[in-house]
């Protein structure tokens, strides 16, 4: 069994896409407007497949199923973390725990997303 996609409803779409694709480097593979009228947009890793070589994450507007995400936890590796942590606080977003090295090669910070999930950012070192 393969993961091929999350979703996540939000409020505001732009300040997802600032949190996701600025801060974390994810890109839109795919973006529309259901005939409901709800923003629909397609996340993948910049260069990969959606649901092929990568997951996707969905992301659709929906303000009466946007609920306060905080059992969501989504963990994104990146190529630099502090470059990450500075565009994520430029986002708005705070730390929730400051970046630490679980194990030697590896360093870790978990801050809070704009729908309240938690979003752990890894870099391998």
């Amino acid at each position: 069994m393969t993961i091929s996609y999350v979703v996540l409803f939000a409020k505001d779409m732009d300040k997802m896409l600032e949190v996701y694709v600025d801060a974390i480097g994810l890109e839109v593979n795919q973006r529309y407007t259901t005939e409901e009228g709800e923003d629909v947009a397609f996340l993948v890793e910049k260069g990969k497949t959606p649901m092929v070589e990568e997951p996707l994450l969905e992301i659709v507007v929906h303000p009466d199923k946007a609920k306060e995400l905080s059992s969501v936890f989504l963990g994104f590796e990146v190529d630099d973390l502090n470059t990450a942590i500075q565009k994520m606080k430029g986002a708005g977003m705070t730390v929730i725990h400051e970046p630490y090295s679980p194990g030697e090669g590896v360093s870790i910070v978990t801050m809070t997303g704009p729908g309240g999930e938690t979003i752990e950012l890894m870099q391998n070192l």
